[in-house]
């Protein structure tokens, strides 16, 4: 995909931002439905099998939020899901904020209220710039958290599973590396990267 961007002067808001085009030279293939539709049935059940392996750890205490941290549970798991959506709502809001920072804030301040106020704030001065630093030092904190919440302590084993599967998702950090960079990076991301004043107006 490539991105043009309409530079005539119109009134609407959708013809001052980037829109995606089809590259020309693609070539045809009929199989790219049907690869594109194992890739994603694929995708999805590779993510809701990582979540259940993860769900199963923290609520048999094999974490190391459960076990070295004597966290509950329960609260360990919500402290999970509070953290992927912050970091998800960190990336995505990045994303918008340089995409929207050259349009004129004007032509979208009636359409969309709430993005013209959290844009008009952020883009003031050098505020999208701290914006930017301090957004990467909550990366990292978030980061951390999910590992500390999720990763499964050494030797976990959960659902009967035969003990190579617990030690490839498990023991390795694979399932809940594919969660934190699944949901609290590449969705909104991509979605803020379409929808950036819907995004920010939400």
């Amino acid at each position: 995909m490539t991105c043009v961007m309409n530079h005539e002067e119109e009134d609407s808001v959708e013809d001052h931002l980037f829109v995606l085009v089809p590259p020309i030279d693609r070539p045809a293939n009929d199989n790219v439905g049907w690869i594109s539709t194992v890739k994603n049935f694929v995708s999805a059940a590779l993510l809701v099998f990582c979540l259940i392996l993860l769900s199963a750890a923290i609520f048999t205490k094999q974490t190391r939020a459960t076990m070295d941290g004597g966290l509950a549970p329960a609260v360990a798991y919500a402290l999970l899901w509070c953290a992927l959506l912050w970091l998800a709502v960190i990336e995505g809001g990045l994303n918008s904020l340089v995409g929207l920072r050259h349009l004129d804030k004007d032509r979208y301040k009636d359409s969309h209220p709430l993005a013209y106020r959290a844009t008009k704030l952020c883009q003031r001065g050098n505020y999208l710039e701290r914006f930017i630093v301090g957004r990467q030092y909550m990366d990292l904190t978030m980061v951390f958290t999910i590992s500390f919440l999720a990763t499964a302590g050494k030797g976990a084993s959960v659902l009967g599973l035969p003990s190579t599967v617990c030690a490839v998702f498990l023991d390795t950090g694979l399932a809940v590396t594919l969660v934190t960079i699944v949901l609290g990076q590449l969705v909104l991301q991509i979605n803020s990267a379409h929808c950036m004043l819907d995004y920010m107006n939400s």
